[in-house]
């Protein structure tokens, strides 16, 4: 057996217990083997009957659906028979735009099998074939980026939603990014549209400036602090600002600083703002774009909507990285991380062939790397999943 399927059947023989999925009966659970084959529209009856077959199966990959049916084994989704669908928030770093998330980047040419550092060129230097592919890596500084993203969301989805951590499950999705979904009965029945709306308004994109600070006749309207949503966070923020910019902390654009007083009343009571100029408008709509900015959570909006949609079963193995796709509590989120609290595979020594330049990595304590190709090197399971997995190295 493949070394690495046999580390993996090992994981769900000794860590079964820890696999837990609410409702298994009605869902739908996928698997994709070592060889690439995709199984689905599998149903189990209970978690007994999923923690077994995992142990037996050792799948790369294991899903479950947000999706409840009523028969979830059925081959079309008009047959499953949709009861509802809890609603997922999906945050992968790839959507982030962080220069962290770039750290060990490589590339190799399938064609010839050379390899380098950094993005792919145009076409391969050795043989001119432009069948290249992208590697990317894990870094500390990129998966801290996507967890401050889903602290975010916990944020937005509380005050906004009013949606408490008990109606949540969080958890690190075993590579590059966070999956949250709401559990709540009160939104298993929402529907596409409904469910894009909650995309856009967590992700910013539903926000209009020109609605937050609108002028009829003579007078400025403004949000309030005592108002919810974007709003109320826009109110809240700015009221700080001008507050903290009487003592010079901060600069205000003139137009605002003019006005301070009268704004600080406007935000915090409600009073309008009369005989505004362009410029303080223009001003002001600027101010509120760029908390809005500042606050959104980068999702990916395609997911939310999708009441079909499949995602890691908690706890179960990611097969790009070897780290368990965690579940976790919005509390334990914040100190969580993931080279460290995610290992789920031993310690055991195999040894690993690198076939592309492997960065300097530290997983579970301990630091690795860097490797040029080519080389051999004996690792703890662990550590050579990872290069392994990442498409880096073979096992001799």
């Amino acid at each position: 057996m493949n070394p690495l399927r046999a580390a993996f059947r090992e994981y769900y023989a000794l860590r079964s217990r820890s696999i837990f999925v609410p409702r298994i009966d009605l869902r739908e659970i996928m698997m994709v083997t070592f060889d690439g084959t995709v199984i689905r529209h599998v149903s189990v009856k209970n978690l007994e009957s999923l923690r077994a077959m995992l142990a037996r199966e050792a799948p790369r990959h294991a899903y479950y659906s947000v999706g409840l049916y009523e028969r979830p084994a059925a081959k079309s989704m008009a047959e499953k028979g949709l009861k509802g669908a809890e609603v997922l928030f999906d945050i992968d770093a790839d959507h982030l735009g962080v220069d962290e998330c770039d750290y060990g980047l490589a590339w190799r040419c399938k064609s010839c099998g050379e390899s380098g550092d950094g993005a792919p060129p145009d076409a391969c230097p050795k043989c001119g074939s432009r069948d290249l592919e992208r590697l990317d890596w894990l870094s500390e500084g990129c998966l801290e980026a996507a967890k401050r993203e889903a602290i975010r969301l916990l944020e937005i989805l509380e005050s906004d939603l009013g949606v408490s951590g008990d109606e949540l499950m969080v958890y690190y999705t075993g590579h590059r990014g966070y999956h949250v979904r709401i559990l709540s009965e009160r939104f298993l029945g929402l529907g596409k549209e409904e469910r894009r709306e909650l995309a856009s308004h967590v992700s910013g994109l539903s926000f209009d400036p020109e609605e937050v600070f609108y002028v009829k006749g003579s007078v400025l309207t403004t949000p309030r602090v005592d108002e919810g949503g974007w709003r109320g966070r826009i109110a809240r923020e700015m009221l700080q600002l001008l507050e903290g910019s009487s003592g010079g902390k901060t600069a205000l654009p003139s137009s605002v600083a003019e006005r301070r007083g009268e704004l600080v009343r406007a935000l915090g009571e409600g009073v309008p703002l009369i005989n505004p100029t362009r410029a303080l408008v223009r001003d002001l709509r600027r101010m509120a774009e760029e908390i809005v900015q500042a606050r959104r959570v980068r999702i990916d909006e395609m997911v939310t909507p999708d009441t079909s949609r499949l995602t890691r079963i908690p706890n179960s193995l990611h097969g790009k990285t070897g780290l368990r796709a965690m579940a976790l509590s919005p509390d334990e989120l914040r100190d969580f991380q993931p080279l460290g609290d995610a290992v789920g595979l031993s310690d055991d020594q195999i040894r690993v062939f690198t076939t592309a330049p492997v960065p300097r990595f530290r997983v579970k304590g301990e630091s690795f790397g860097p490797y040029e190709p080519g080389v051999g090197v004996d690792l703890p399971m662990f550590a050579a999943a990872l290069i392994l997995l990442k498409g880096r190295g073979v096992i001799p």
